[in-house]
């Protein structure tokens, strides 16, 4: 995995801050934060969808506004595998 991106580290639902209309406002709790692959946040965003709205249903579409192109699978799938067996 690279770590040339700074990354947040625990990228969830909990720690976005939405306006009234649900627009994005703020991000916090950053004290997993340091250098990183990307990837790790994406799993967790994804992650954190799943778990905490009960549905797979936004997948297809966080990775479509995070901008697919940017994402590698092979190396999501590396992340997730990680996540998952540390």
């Amino acid at each position: 995995m690279q770590e040339d991106t700074f990354i947040h580290g625990d990228f969830c639902l909990p720690n976005l801050i939405l306006k009234g209309d649900y627009q994005f406002s703020a991000l916090i709790d950053f004290d997993s934060a340091g250098w990183g692959d990307y990837h790790i946040d994406l799993f967790w965003g994804i992650w954190s969808l799943n778990h905490n709205l009960g549905t797979d249903a936004y997948t297809d579409y966080f990775l479509d506004c995070y901008g697919r192109e940017k994402v590698d699978l092979d190396r999501l799938k590396l992340v997730v595998a990680y996540e998952a067996f540390g």
